[in-house]
């Protein structure tokens, strides 16, 4: 009789032994065949028998070792009678084992995975189009022209520029044909002031350009330039700039001197600004005379101090620095001045009104400047009107710099 079971292994062994022992029993011999065999021989007891079915049976116990273990008692002729009687092993349905199929590759044909690159159309980018310009040349500076060369003698003023040079001018110089010095070129540039030339040639015979134009004579034009610009801000104010050109051979040079205006003002308006700065300089005197203001009689310091009120009490200075007021057309225009116009404008009243001053430029505070020598009352005698408008946005007047001697000024001023 049986008397247990015992089950060992996984899930997995038991799997794989249950395949297994299927296949074992599949190719073990027909145990119902080996029967009939044994019944016809006729041969053999029943021990044999179970003997071999013990046999045939322990061989299939061995087979499944590790799945299913039997055991049998001895002696025991019930269970040696059933043993007689061929077991037919439960065969357990077969299972198709999964069939995992080879892919077939046929030799000599390998198909070959053709991966498509993208297609990418080529961008086309236009360059603009460029239509070419005719680029027409640059001008060519004009070839300078010489002026025609001002006889002697030299052109006369008009009446009306005539009798400002009388006032304006405090000395007048002669006018040589070849001026070599300081002095001499001085005279030529308040001439041309005073005659509202802007352009003058000068014809040096028996000379040639070297010997002309040495830097020592170049540093005569230039100191006579600065003389006149400082000495007649009322004139020169308008004229702020001063070009010279030299044009000849070996034995003729025309040496030629063009003032202008750094602002740009064509020479027609240059000009009349000038006079009309001059009308109302002398208009304004005529009012403080008529107001009584000014009167015969009257101290010259006197005169000068009822000016020197006017300019500042009439005037702002101009941060700014607007073109008109350099000038001293922009002071009496607009109200508006920086130290070049104040002068200007106090200069050209001083000169209506009868006394003689005349500019100084130099520096004050570390920049350039310019005020007024007082040569009526001595040589070392200054006013400086722009300073005097020294209290901002105010008719408060400031008389530190009013009349002052050059020691008192030289703290502040230096020329």
């Amino acid at each position: 009789m049986v008397s247990g079971i015992s089950v060992y292994g996984s899930r997995e062994q038991k799997k794989v032994e249950a395949i297994r022992a299927e296949n074992q029993i599949n190719e073990a011999p027909n145990l119902s065949d080996r029967s009939d065999k044994i019944g016809e021989e006729g041969k053999g007891d029943s021990d044999k028998i179970g003997q071999a079915n013990g046999v045939d049976n322990r061989e299939v116990a061995n087979d499944h070792e590790g799945i299913v273990e039997k055991t049998a008692s001895s002696g025991d002729e019930q269970a040696i009678k059933q043993k007689e009687e061929p077991i037919q092993p439960e065969v357990e349905p077969e299972k198709e084992e999964a069939t995992i199929e080879e892919p077939i590759i046929e030799e000599g044909i390998i198909e070959e995975t053709t991966i498509e690159e993208p297609i990418i159309e080529e961008v086309i980018v236009e360059e603009p189009v460029i239509e070419d310009v005719p680029v027409e040349p640059e001008p060519a500076e004009p070839e300078f022209i010489e002026p025609e060369v001002v006889p002697v003698p030299f052109a006369e003023p008009s009446p009306l520029m005539e009798s400002f040079s009388d006032i304006f001018i405090n000395e007048k110089s002669d006018i040589v044909k070849k001026p070599t010095t300081v002095k001499e070129f001085e005279a030529i540039l308040l001439h041309m002031c005073v005659t509202d030339t802007l352009t003058y040639s000068i014809v040096y015979e028996g000379t040639n350009f070297d010997e002309l134009l040495t830097a020592e004579t170049q540093a005569k034009i230039a100191k006579a330039f600065d003389l006149v610009f400082n000495k007649y801000p009322e004139y020169m104010s308008f004229t702020n700039r001063m070009t010279y050109k030299a044009k000849g051979g070996s034995d003729q040079v025309t040496l030629t001197f063009i003032l202008s205006s750094e602002t740009g003002m064509d020479e027609a308006t240059l000009i009349q600004y000038r006079e009309a700065f001059f009308v109302e300089s002398m208009e304004i005197v005529s009012g403080l005379k008529a107001s009584g203001k000014i009167y015969d009689g009257q101290s010259d310091r006197e005169k000068a101090l009822i000016l020197f009120d006017w300019v500042v009490q009439n005037t702002e200075y101009d941060n700014n620095f607007a073109a008109e007021s350099y000038t001293g057309y922009g002071v009496y225009a607009n109200g508006l001045g920086v130290c070049q116009g104040y002068t200007a404008a106090y200069n050209a009243l001083s000169k209506c009104a009868g006394l003689r001053v005349e500019g100084v430029g130099g520096v004050a505070d570390g920049v350039d400047h310019i005020w007024t020598r007082a040569l009526f009352a001595g040589d070392n005698m200054y006013i400086d009107a722009t300073w005097g408008d020294s209290y901002a946005n105010s008719d408060q007047v400031n008389y530190d710099y009013f009349l002052v001697d050059g020691d008192v000024l030289a703290t502040s001023h230096t020329w």
